[in-house]
């Protein structure tokens, strides 16, 4: 047992006191937060323009026989534009500010209306006006949109 410690204590302490050393002669670098974000908001632009040229026929995708909505189609090209804004805002705008940005005031009414839909979904449950399929049908698709919205760690 006193070996085995003193084999761990001390190849803590070699490689503690040259892992700075070591750092520096290969010259590697932190994490810069502001390029990393403005990467991301170049990527989601690339993403969010291969994306959208599959639109660029949707008859394909919906069938020959169906007549495309302009306004569906509309609707996804706007929705598919709203992650590559949100990246945008994340890289342009200070800390301060994006707890404020359109897409943060988006996010924060749309979980408001969720949660008022929530207690709807609990007063009809308490009522046992709608079956339990319908419900926990209900339910889950409530708890799908709320996942989507919630920020993930280290994401805003």
């Amino acid at each position: 047992m006193l070996i085995a410690f003193t084999v761990a204590v001390t190849t803590l302490l070699v490689q503690g006191s040259t892992l700075p050393a070591l750092i520096r002669v290969l010259k590697i670098e932190g994490i810069d937060a502001d390029t990393d974000r403005e990467e991301s908001a170049t990527l989601f632009d690339e993403l969010r323009t291969e994306g959208l040229r599959i639109l660029d026929d949707p008859q394909q995708i919906v069938g020959g026989d169906v007549q495309v909505d302009e306004d569906v189609l509309e609707r996804v090209r706007t929705d598919t534009g709203m992650r590559s804004e949100f990246e945008w805002e994340k890289a342009r705008l200070p800390e301060q500010k994006l707890v404020r940005s359109p897409h943060r005031q988006y996010r924060d009414l749309r979980l408001a209306v969720l949660e008022a839909e929530r207690q709807a979904l609990l007063a009809a449950r308490a009522r046992g006006t709608y079956s339990s399929r319908v419900l926990a049908k209900a339910q889950r698709i409530l708890d799908v949109e709320e996942t989507r919205l919630r920020p993930r760690g280290g994401s805003s």
